[in-house]
């Protein structure tokens, strides 16, 4: 279950950069965090030859690991959802 949409009700003070940066990081984590997910499935339903989401470089990286903190603080309650996805 992933968010779409990034809920900043109540945040104040936040520039149109800085909002600009929590959106593109949201949805880079959603859209690795999926990739992976799909990779995973069809894994674990036998298919072979598939790899998991290769960063393109260590600024990916982060956006993505920040992404996945902006998810955790948006919704706690299901923090386990957004944990990365274990590699089998």
């Amino acid at each position: 279950m992933l968010i779409k949409r990034m809920d900043i009700s109540g945040v104040t003070g936040l520039t149109s950069s800085q909002l600009l940066k929590y959106r593109e990081n949201w949805n880079t984590f959603n859209r690795i965090q999926l990739f992976n997910s799909n990779v995973s499935t069809q894994i674990n339903n036998g298919a072979s030859g598939l790899q998991y989401y290769n960063y393109l470089n260590f600024d990916e990286k982060n956006m993505f690991i920040q992404g996945q903190l902006l998810h955790i603080q948006a919704q706690p309650y299901y923090s386990t959802l957004w944990y990365s996805v274990e590699k089998n």
